[in-house]
């Protein structure tokens, strides 16, 4: 038996081998081992150039290449991984795991397949044609591809453009100099001051929409009230309500009040009497120097 002598302050012995490095607790020799995920393997002979681990197995980096602790020939060129696969990316695209030639040197992933993406549009994973003409027009609708100079997309819907300043309302493709779009309707446009009210399209020179209701405008100085239109110079808004305007201009829950006779109790109007007077609840105290509210 061939038995070695060692210093027991610098080596551990384990069934009568002596080395430097733990593999799982078990002492192996690095110069004829390697430890390969707790795994003890024998190196390969010195022909193999440069190994390395790869999971549990011994590989030689110069002609395999490790995916996912799985061994596979090493490429040529350029070697990477696509899943536990080895491919050449001068030549071949991995897209999701699935490896395909590579269409050219500008080549890109569309789902599962490659594409040039100088020819090419991924139109909602699929491969289609760049329409000819300048790439800055190309686009997608759906899964077509269009030309947006001669086409337009709307909800996914293709449609002819029949001029530059054609535009979508709703699905629905219009021309913006002579049409308009409110609430997802196209109407005739019209010639001064267009306008939406709801669906409607409207002058607002001559025109008021208010709370969706259309209205020729009114005379002085116009205004809504709900969904009525008022002169503001000759009438008052309260809470939608429109009233006669009085001196001092104030509202009284939804009616008018004129401060120089009345006065506003807890939303409720009361004629004021020429001495002092208070609210006490919904009434006038007349007499405050002499009376009291008890309920304020």
């Amino acid at each position: 038996m061939n038995v070695k002598v060692f210093v027991v302050f610098a080596f551990c012995c384990c069934w009568l081998k002596v080395g430097g490095e733990e593999c799982r607790g078990v002492t192996y020799d690095p110069s004829i081992e390697i430890c390969c995920d707790d795994v003890i393997r024998l190196l390969p002979d010195s022909q193999v150039a440069d190994p390395d681990c790869c999971g549990t197995e011994v590989i030689d980096r110069t002609t395999h290449f490790c995916c996912e602790r799985k061994a596979r020939y090493r490429p040529c060129h350029t070697p990477d991984c696509c899943g536990n696969n080895a491919f050449d990316r001068e030549y071949q695209i991995c897209c999701k795991r699935r490896i395909h030639s590579r269409p050219s040197n500008n080549s890109v992933c569309c789902n599962e397949v490659g594409m040039d993406q100088y020819t090419q549009l991924c139109c909602d994973g699929q491969v289609r044609q760049r329409p000819i003409g300048d790439d800055a027009n190309a686009d997608c609708c759906g899964y077509e591809a269009i030309d947006k100079t001669k086409k337009i997309c709307c909800q996914r819907i293709i449609q002819d453009r029949l001029s530059a300043e054609m535009d979508c309302c709703a699905d629905i493709a219009f021309d913006k100099n002579v049409a308009m779009c409110c609430d997802s309707v196209v109407n005739v446009k019209p010639v001064e001051s267009p306008a939406c009210c709801g669906s409607k399209a409207i002058n607002s020179n001559v025109q008021m929409c208010c709370d969706g209701v259309i209205h020729t405008q009114p005379s002085g100085s116009p205004a809504c009230c709900g969904n009525l239109t008022m002169d503001t110079l000759s009438h008052i808004c309260c809470e939608g309500v429109i009233n006669e305007r009085k001196p001092g201009d104030k509202c009284c829950n939804s009616m008018s009040v004129d401060l120089s006779t009345e006065r506003c109790c807890f939303g409720k109007v009361c004629a004021q009497a020429d001495f002092p007077t208070g609210c006490c609840k919904l009434e006038i105290v007349k007499g405050k120097k002499t009376r009291i509210c008890c309920h304020k």
